[in-house]
């Protein structure tokens, strides 16, 4: 049996876990304090020993389109703020 996950409306001001899941499915996310920037999802495509291999990494992207890789600190993993980006 799979289990079904009833996110919170798009509206709502939520966890990291959350706005992960918002990730997944194609948003964008930011912390409520953040001001023009927000994170997505980007498919990379990466050769290693010879081999193609696709992966996903979660960007920070600002608002001039400028963008860096980003890892969550424990802050932001802990944070209750998380919302939808415009």
């Amino acid at each position: 049996m799979q289990h079904q996950l009833s996110l919170p409306l798009t509206t709502d001001i939520v966890d990291f876990g959350v706005a992960l899941q918002w990730l997944r499915m194609g948003e964008r996310v930011m912390r409520s304090e953040w001001s023009g920037k927000w994170l997505e999802i980007t498919d990379v495509e990466y050769v290693r020993c010879g081999h193609r291999r696709n992966a996903s990494v979660i960007d920070v992207v600002q608002e001039d389109d400028a963008f860096t890789s980003w890892q969550p600190d424990q802050t932001d993993i802990l944070a209750n703020d998380w919302k939808l980006a415009p």
